[in-house]
């Protein structure tokens, strides 16, 4: 049965005429079976909503409201169009704006597919594609692109999901997921949430049986996400800061990325590459003007890294050693102001650990590499690192190159120390506590 539902009001805007007016269109084409489209402009100003349907059940619903009396047509307030040509498609588009000072929203969702439904795996839907779009402020911007496989290839099955969900004012965010392949287990989702003001969020996601949720309720954040054709890979990215950045990038299969951050003017950079299978990055900063890099390439390894304070700087290395580098633990806590910590790690088995408060702290573990980050040898492995810092001024280097070495490094007394620590050969232990 097919369904087709338009209410719109259109009229145009002649000299003398009151400046509220009713502009509002409505374009929809379908072609094929069980198409359902809806669209209702409701009774507000400016409009405009275009549906294209190819086949296969497909169902496109626009509502859209633009109470602001503007009194030009010129910039429109409210824009959605829904492409699908496929099986299964189902989007949404939802908009209001009650702002005149600014363009409303636009949205745009896009998706192709070959594949059929999965709602016997538990897919929300049921359906190879699924979009939600809904927008509440003005001057908000969407898109959202779902492609799946247009070559007509239906083993395996893929399934798309996404969702956005705007209600700040010049709130911006891209969605999209291209073709999942060599994988039983496809299902995909993408969760954008913005609800504070001029937030952007773009998230680029290829692979199979992924997963992305970006959550945003500050004001002038960046989100960027990008997780490769691999399979297994979960990004969630929550900022309630001002001003902050966030990018991940994932290439590995199996990795999970976790970035945190509250209070203000945060930067946050985490790249897992292709050598680190089935490794975890964890990010939480909060306070003001933290910095924290992350460049992992190594597998079954986790790096933690937790900022409070103000203007900490952390930069964390796992090196990969061409898929012979696993294993590996970093955990980075600076609480302090204006501290600095260094870990860079190959090899297997390492473990390091650094702990700064206070002011002006700078720390630097090593193992498994030279001091200009070069891996020496796989076989460097099972060192233990640890490096404490609660006074102001500290400056602490430790370097293990060789196995099974333990050093550890306490300056919480007295201010202005230095503490360096260099270990080779197996079973060594150094400590220094000043």
């Amino acid at each position: 049965m097919k369904k087709l539902l338009v209410l719109t009001v259109s009229s145009l805007a002649f000299a003398g005429v009151a400046a509220a007016q009713l502009s509002q269109e409505a374009d929809i084409d379908q072609l094929g079976t069980g198409n359902d489209a809806s669209v209702d402009q409701t009774a507000g100003n400016e409009g405009l909503a275009e549906i294209d349907q190819v086949g296969d059940d497909n169902l496109a619903e626009i509502t859209q409201a633009d109470n602001s009396g503007t009194t030009s047509f010129s910039i429109p307030a409210n824009d959605a169009s829904i492409l699908q040509n496929g099986n299964n498609s189902r989007a949404r588009i939802a908009q209001t704006s009650d702002d005149a000072a600014g363009a409303a929203n636009t949205a745009d969702i896009v998706q192709n597919s070959s594949d059929f439904a999965q709602g016997a795996n538990g897919i929300p839907s049921g359906y190879a594609l699924n979009a939600r779009i809904g927008q509440t402020g003005s001057g908000n911007a969407s898109t959202i692109e779902q492609f799946g496989r247009p070559d007509g290839n239906v083993d395996p099955v893929s399934s798309f999901t996404a969702s956005n969900d705007q209600t700040g004012f010049g709130n911006d965010s891209l969605i999209t997921q291209s073709d999942p392949r060599e994988d039983l287990s496809p299902y995909s989702d993408v969760d954008v949430v913005q609800t504070g003001n001029l937030n952007s969020s773009i998230v680029d996601q290829a692979g199979p049986n992924s997963f992305v949720t970006v959550t945003q309720t500050g004001n002038s954040n960046t989100s960027e996400v990008e997780q490769s054709t691999l399979t297994t890979q979960t990004a969630v990215v929550t900022q309630t800061a001002d001003d902050s950045e966030s990018y991940v990038q994932q290439v590995a299969l199996g990795t999970t990325a976790t970035v945190t951050q509250t209070g203000a003017d945060h930067f946050s950079d985490v790249f897992q590459q292709n050598l680190n299978r089935n490794s975890n990055v964890t990010v939480e900063q909060s306070g003001l003007s933290q910095v924290s890099n992350v460049d992992q390439a190594s597998s079954e390894s986790n790096v933690l890294v937790v900022q409070s304070g103000a203007g900490n700087d952390s930069y964390v290395q796992q090196i990969g050693g061409n898929n012979d580098s696993f294993d590996n633990t970093a955990m980075v806590t600076q609480t302090g102001t204006d501290g600095s910590s260094t870990v860079v790690q190959g090899g297997n088995l390492q473990m390091a650990s650094l702990d700064q408060g206070g002011v002006g702290n700078a720390s630097t573990i090593r193992q498994g590499v030279d001091e200009l980050g070069n891996l020496i040898t796989p076989d460097a492995g099972a060192n233990d690192a640890s490096v404490s810092q609660s006074s102001d001024d500290n400056t602490s280097l430790v370097q293990q190159l060789g196995i099974e070495n333990t050093a550890t490094v306490v300056q919480a007394v007295t201010s202005g120390n230095m503490a360096t620590i260099m270990q080779g050969g197996m079973g060594n232990s150094a400590a220094i506590n000043q």
